[in-house]
């Protein structure tokens, strides 16, 4: 560095082509749910072990002897459409009916790109170049003396700030009885693939007699 200077940029080749040129971002949101007149009548509450992860299993357990269990498919959270979420099919059953965690859970997520947090509107393009679109997931349910908490995973598309993020978690507290935080994010990125180093790389790729492309990656990388 001292002798050429700092790098406007680096190459790291450890990943297969075709080229990847937008990677979504990655957060992970805390509610708390108080659930005033039904805390004290609930036992247990629980689904998932990692963030990250679509829950295969979920139950739920009252004080009046009450339990219920629930099973599904686990997968990656950057795909949800893949999975079965076990804590959805929790809040679709009827023990689950008057909890405001269930109320939000039945409302926002009634499919993989969770609707009700009008993240991006369904727009998967910016500036004329496709970057997907925001996909979010509940992943993790405990009950514990505060209340009923929940984490959701969200990955953004390009064009998503965690303003946005915010705002839309903040617009719906009030009427889901929560407070929140966020524990994690992580902002998604993009490089214009139209860019001619970006061509000229897919342009040898394909010299060699593979199939190039440009694509979104899903997921977010572990490291930078």
């Amino acid at each position: 560095i001292a002798q050429f200077g700092a790098p406007e940029m680096s190459f790291s080749p450890d990943g297969d082509f075709p080229i990847y040129y937008s990677e979504k971002g990655y957060c992970d949101v805390q509610l708390t749910f108080p659930e005033k007149g039904h805390l004290e009548n609930t036992v247990q509450a629980t689904s998932g072990l990692s963030p990250n992860s679509i829950p295969s299993h979920a139950e739920i357990t009252l004080k009046d002897g009450t339990h219920k269990e629930f099973s599904g498919t686990a997968f990656h959270s950057s795909m949800p459409q893949c999975g079965d979420s076990a804590l959805l099919k929790l809040a679709q059953d009827d023990v689950a009916s008057e909890y405001d965690f269930a109320r939000f859970l039945r409302d926002v997520f009634t499919d993989e790109h969770a609707p009700g947090l009008a993240l991006d509107d369904g727009n998967d393009t910016v500036d004329g170049i496709f970057v997907s679109r925001t996909v979010a997931s509940p992943t993790v349910l405990r009950r514990n003396e505060d209340g009923i908490w929940l984490n959701v995973n969200v990955r953004v598309r390009y064009g998503v700030s965690r303003q946005e993020l915010e705002d839309s978690f903040t617009r719906l507290s009030k009427k889901y009885n929560y407070t929140y935080t966020i524990r994690t994010f992580s902002a998604p990125m993009m490089v214009d693939y139209r860019q001619d180093f970006i061509r000229q790389m897919n342009d040898v790729y394909e010299d060699y007699g593979y199939t190039g492309d440009y694509m979104v990656a899903d997921g977010a990388s572990y490291a930078a």
